[in-house]
């Protein structure tokens, strides 16, 4: 990330390599609280999950409107 250098920033998402077990413990939650989410970040509310590589993605926003992915492919 190159704040201090650019004067306009790209649309970007934050991306968080997990194992299996973690996806399960987070998706978990992110149904519990009725979190929407999106199997890319495109359209963020179709609430299904991505089969990229063989593993399982997911997008949602954080409270602050930041587009996050948990993935469990590399």
């Amino acid at each position: 990330m190159d704040f201090n250098t650019r004067n306009v920033l790209d649309h970007n998402h934050y991306a968080f390599h997990v194992t299996d077990q973690e996806f399960d413990a987070v998706f978990s939650r992110i149904k519990t609280a009725n979190i929407t989410y999106a199997s890319d970040p495109w359209s963020l509310d179709d609430m299904q999950l991505n089969a990229r590589q063989g593993g399982r993605g997911f997008y949602f926003k954080d409270l602050d409107g930041h587009v996050l992915e948990l993935l469990t492919y590399t």
